[in-house]
């Protein structure tokens, strides 16, 4: 009995924990949607707070400009070990003669002597078609492209804005050496410094008595464009530099090769012309230079021009002559 008893109570217990009914929360529903309410309107202020703060960047200090004389010794001292290189090219050329537009490509090579000899050739098919060069007195260019072989030469002597000078060139052959950057520039200033501005990240400069703008890389000092001025210092030829490269030259040590643009595009402010030069594999070595090369009476006799023009006196002169 006694153990049918005890059976009977564990089952009671067993049976009536199973059916109690546990409290689900004491929170009232009341408060914990007042509660949802105050948290959302508490957020709404936060941000709205954070917005109407404004944040502002820390200030930064204008960079200092640094002066012409600063940046010319940069420029001089990059070019200082130039006096001559020569460089394969491949050229392009488009100009206007009589009323046409002519277009000529071809590959050939770019020869500087610094400051004032320099010979470009293009050619085609193994054979030049043009050939532009200059002394310190002269410029010509043979044009071989057609059925008679024309020279045009000139001198510098005779060189004014009125005078176009040879046909395909927007500018004298001389202003190519000046347009490629690489003659120095006379660090003399007067009494007053001539000022320096940056424009699109590069410092501009002008010096005095050039005639010349230039920009100037501000890590390198090197020429990134150059602008040859007409009296009312307007740009008149405008030269723009790319891929810088160096020179290499026997005897010196890599680390002291200079360097020079190797894509250089040159337009007038006229557009009488332009030239495109992508220029490879530029040395330094004087042996790689024909001193021929800048004499215009050799070169009429080499190469035997049907027509002579004067481009000074705007005349043909007799076939073959180089001296008029």
């Amino acid at each position: 009995m006694n153990r049918k008893r005890g059976h009977s109570t564990f089952w009671r217990l067993r049976t009536e924990a199973n059916t109690i009914s546990w409290p689900k929360s004491r929170t009232s529903p009341f408060l914990l949607r007042a509660g949802i309410r105050v948290a959302v309107v508490l957020l709404i202020f936060v941000l709205s707070a954070c917005a109407a703060t404004p944040v502002n960047p820390p200030a930064r200090r204008a960079q200092a400009l640094p002066s012409y004389e600063q940046l010319v010794a940069r420029h001089n001292r990059n070019v200082e070990s130039i006096s001559r290189f020569w460089s394969f090219a491949v050229v392009e050329m488009t100009w206007r003669e009589e009323g046409r537009c002519r277009f000529q490509q071809g590959e050939g090579q770019l020869a500087v002597v610094v400051p004032d000899r320099m010979s470009l050739t293009v050619g085609k098919a193994g054979h030049d078609v043009l050939r532009v060069g200059c002394n310190d007195t002269q410029y010509w260019l043979f044009d071989m492209s057609g059925e008679e072989k024309v020279m045009h030469l000139g001198r510098h002597a005779k060189v004014s804005e009125s005078v176009e000078g040879a046909p395909g060139m927007p500018m004298q052959p001389r202003d190519l050496i000046r347009l490629l950057g690489v003659i120095k520039i006379d660090p003399a200033v007067g009494d007053t410094s001539p000022a320096v501005e940056r424009i699109n990240g590069d410092y501009l400069i002008e010096p005095p008595d050039s005639n010349c703008r230039m920009l100037l890389d501000p890590k390198t000092a090197r020429p990134t464009r150059i602008d040859l001025l007409d009296e009312q210092r307007f740009s008149r030829v405008t030269a723009h530099h790319d891929r810088f490269a160096h020179v290499k030259t026997n005897g010196v040590s890599p680390g002291c090769w200079p360097f020079v643009p190797t894509l250089i595009s040159i337009t007038d402010s006229q557009n009488r012309g332009q030239i495109k030069l992508s220029l490879s594999d530029t040395v330094g070595n004087p042996e790689a230079i024909n001193p021929r090369w800048f004499d215009p009476a050799v070169l009429a006799t080499a190469l035997q021009p049907d027509v002579v023009i004067d481009i000074d006196e705007r005349r043909k002169l007799s076939s073959g002559s180089a001296s008029p």
